[in-house]
């Protein structure tokens, strides 16, 4: 063992710096400028070296109050501080802010390049207690929407205004009849519908020009009819204030109404309550008094024609559409157009749903956890996976508890990070021990490898790659060529030719994997066995082959084949001087020569040599 002796002569100073200066680590010395001198550095041509060897001192120190980075004044950023000639700095550096050498706040610039850092970047959005809007660092001065709110300048919007083809009230988009710039809007995009706006019929974005009923009353233009008007299917009727008037009676019977005064009726009884400000499905009558109603939605996204009704995600705006149901007596038919609002998920509701949510996703990782067995066997779980999914429960749980405090998109990041723990800890079941094949490996043949049968891990099993000669990427077999069987995988001939890694992939079980040689054919071994006999015994190890004084070559060479089982062939040979002979097989093996055995395996690749001792024993 070599001793390695080394000799520190060095103040403790001195070794500090040294060993700031071995590992790279930030070294700053607190002491005065007057202590640090006393390590021996010095200023030279503008770079801090060793006084002693005018060597550079590497690394990162503090001198004289500046800093310097291998010897140099430092500019630039490091370890998060921007510095600039050993000092930090207030600048702007790649785009960032940094003031007195980190990240800030305030304005930072003059003239067209002054503008607003908040963490150290331009800001776009509401400024840090200020609620001024700004974009890139300046104060806006345009319309511009931002979180869903409409921004006339720096300030919320406060009036009536269009943006991008839809009218805000405000900084939200309008959600009601409103008159802007001689157009009727109908929330915020033009009105499409028949509509009532402070009593007058509009069509569209302008006032009614034509007779029609609206609701169930007759409209001629913009007003309610009264007196001789002409339907647009061509009759001809009377109306007081909108109202249908019922013919003279003159012949003293009663008066029966026909199928278009029918479908009025039903029109104007038909009614779907208040659809001012929807939460829910709506029940949308099929039938009314004697007539037959179909419906169809401007906005089947929203509402079909079920009144099924799906509301705007959270952060969207409400929607508004039209219902239209179709009312039908005989061969009369009109339609009644609804106007509804459904409301946006509000803010409150969703986040309560992502409580929820939560709720849910922790009660099924604790069905999980209580499921999941714990143990060494196959298909249960390791103690050590087991308590890192006891962890992430606790931690949802933890947020779960103070989901008062938490934004809703804290609940979502808690049960996406508890549903993945899930995948993976579910993913970690024991998988059986594979076991190589240590007898039969050969490229030219099927390789049997065996396992502990499990018929759930072998159901599941979907994949079996290889790396080859310690690569780290697997290439995967073909499962259509594998067999597998109860406690045996049968891989395909062909296989490649090396030290092969396998991995296992079934689906719910950790990825298990064995290490397989394959080669490229047998090569038959030259061995005889130990066996007590007789007339010969061996000692593999030490390649010693014992016989009897008494036995014949012949003889030793049956006892041999006998206990081998093998035609591999054997060769008995002495030396004669500066000559090899070999034996008779009648003769006996000469005590007094030196003897050898050669055997030769079977496919004549091998050879082994054995010392033959006469008349010894093994112990």
């Amino acid at each position: 063992m070599v001793n390695y002796q080394l000799k520190f002569v060095k103040t403790i100073t001195s070794v500090a710096l040294s060993t700031a200066v071995l590992t790279g680590s930030v070294f700053a010395i607190t002491e005065t400028a007057e202590a640090a001198k006393s390590i021996e550095v010095k200023v030279s041509n503008g770079k801090l070296v060793y006084k002693k060897s005018n060597k550079i001192v590497k690394g990162m120190i503090i001198y004289n109050g500046k800093v310097y980075y291998n010897g140099k004044l430092l500019t630039g950023l490091k370890k998060g501080i921007y510095y600039v000639k050993g000092k930090k700095a207030t600048v702007v550096y790649k785009g960032t802010f940094y003031k007195n050498g980190v990240k800030g706040d305030g304005w930072y610039g003059n003239g067209i390049n002054r503008k607003w850092y908040e963490k150290g970047k331009a800001l776009t959005g509401l400024g840090k207690n200020t609620e001024r809007y700004f974009v890139n660092g300046v104060l806006n001065v345009d319309l511009d929407l931002f979180n869903s709110k409409l921004y006339n300048g720096p300030t919320e919007n406060k009036e009536l205004i269009l943006f991008e083809g839809r009218l805000f009230n405000g900084p939200i988009e309008n959600t009601v009849l409103v008159l802007y710039n001689g157009k009727l809007y109908n929330g915020s995009v033009e009105n499409r519908e028949l509509v009532l706006y402070e009593g007058k019929l509009y069509k569209g974005t302008l006032l009614n020009t034509t007779v029609v009923k609206y609701g169930d009353k007759w409209y001629k233009g913009s007003d309610l009819a009264t007196g001789t008007i002409t339907t647009p299917d061509g009759h001809t009727i009377s109306v007081e204030n909108g109202v249908l008037k019922p013919p003279a009676n003159t012949g003293g019977g009663s008066y029966t109404s026909s199928d278009s005064q029918k479908v009025a009726e039903a029109k104007s009884a038909l009614s779907i309550g208040d659809t001012s400000a929807v939460i829910g499905n709506l029940t949308l009558p099929t039938v009314q008094d004697n007539a037959t109603i179909t419906w169809t939605s401007s906005n089947t996204d929203v509402i079909d024609g079920t009144g099924k009704v799906v509301r705007p995600k959270h952060g969207m705006i409400d929607a508004a559409l039209r219902l239209t149901a179709t009312i039908t007596v005989g061969s009369a038919t009109d339609t009644k157009d609804f106007t509804v609002v459904v409301k946006a998920i509000t803010q409150q509701e969703w986040h309560l749903e992502q409580k929820e949510n939560l709720i849910n996703a922790i009660a099924r990782a604790n069905q999980s956890y209580t499921n999941a067995i714990e143990g060494t066997a196959v298909g249960q779980y390791q103690a050590d996976d087991r308590a890192k999914f006891s962890n992430a429960v606790v931690t949802a749980q933890i947020v779960l508890t103070n989901a008062s405090n938490k934004t809703g998109a804290e609940l979502i990041e808690a049960m996406r990070v508890l549903q993945q723990a899930q995948v993976d800890f579910e993913n970690k079941r024991n998988a059986p021990k594979i076991l190589p094949n240590t007898t039969n490996y050969y490229a030219e043949k099927e390789i049997e490898i065996t396992f502990d049968a499990n018929s759930d891990w072998t159901s599941k099993l979907v994949s079996i790659s290889f790396s080859i000669d310690g690569g780290m990427s697997y290439t995967p077999l073909l499962m259509s060529q594998i067999s597998v069987s109860p406690g045996k995988i049968t891989l395909p001939k062909q296989m490649p030719v090396g030290s092969l890694i396998l991995k296992f992939q079934a689906n719910g079980y950790q990825d298990t994997f064995v290490s397989q040689v394959v080669l490229l054919s047998p090569t038959a071994e030259a061995r005889i066995a130990s066996k007590d006999e007789n007339i010969v015994q061996v000692d593999e190890s030490r390649k010693l082959i014992f016989v009897d004084s008494k036995a014949t070559v012949g003889s030793i060479k049956d006892t041999l084949k006998a206990l081998n089982n093998t035609t591999q062939s054997y060769k008995f040979v002495y030396s004669d001087g500066d000559d090899t002979k070999e034996y008779l097989d009648k003769t006996i093996i000469f005590p007094n020569h030196s003897s050898a055995l050669h055997v030769t395996s079977e496919d004549n690749t091998t050879m082994e040599y054995y010392t033959i001792l006469v008349n010894q024993k093994l112990n």
